[in-house]
């Protein structure tokens, strides 16, 4: 290799320190990467529309990747956004409601949740900065990229449960379904 033209770095626990906070001379090394014709890609679980605020300065120097590789964008310009077909979102909200569960449809402008699941706001709020509550999850006009499911955990009860909890909701959505804790995935479902 004799020059390297990219540079990726997930955000968590990699980029960002444990207060989730960029290097103080992060901007300047940004700069000086530029200025050797290497370009510093931000790749996140996060939308797009949060990295935007999370680098407004640096907006024209860096890729943004986001929604765990679905959506990549630089310079203001989206180079790839992956949509996921509106039936199947809204098959999964109706599953979760009906199982009491919690969801986040995951759009591309705005994560939607329903208005009984405020209480969840500032989890929600570490990683998507733009939430609307609604009424009906399934009613919601709008391209997503994904949709979250958060078990309620007094209702499922162990881990090696959950497997056989998923498994009817959602089976044919998903080839796989990770239950992780504290960002480490304990447990490895195929659907």
């Amino acid at each position: 290799m004799d020059h390297i033209r990219l540079i990726a770095s997930d955000m968590d626990a990699t980029l960002l320190d444990e207060r989730s906070q960029l290097p103080p001379d992060f901007a300047e090394t940004i700069r000086a990467l530029a200025g050797q014709g290497i370009l510093f890609a931000a790749a996140s679980g996060r939308p797009l529309y949060t990295l935007e605020t999370m680098f407004p300065e640096l907006l024209e120097e860096i890729i943004l990747i986001g929604d765990n590789g679905g959506a990549a964008r630089w310079k203001g310009k989206d180079l790839f956004v992956s949509e996921m077909p509106a039936e199947g979102w809204r098959q999964l909200a109706r599953s979760t409601k009906q199982a009491g569960d919690v969801g986040l449809l995951c759009g591309l402008q705005a994560a939607y949740a329903e208005k009984r699941d405020e209480g969840y706001d500032a989890v929600f709020k570490n990683f998507y900065t733009r939430v609307e509550y609604v009424d009906d999850l399934t009613a919601v006009e709008a391209a997503a990229w994904s949709f979250g499911h958060a078990l309620t955990f007094q209702k499922s009860g162990l881990y090696r449960e959950i497997g056989l909890y998923l498994h009817p909701n959602f089976r044919g959505n998903s080839e796989t379904f990770r239950v992780t804790a504290k960002n480490i995935t304990v447990s490895t479902v195929s659907l």
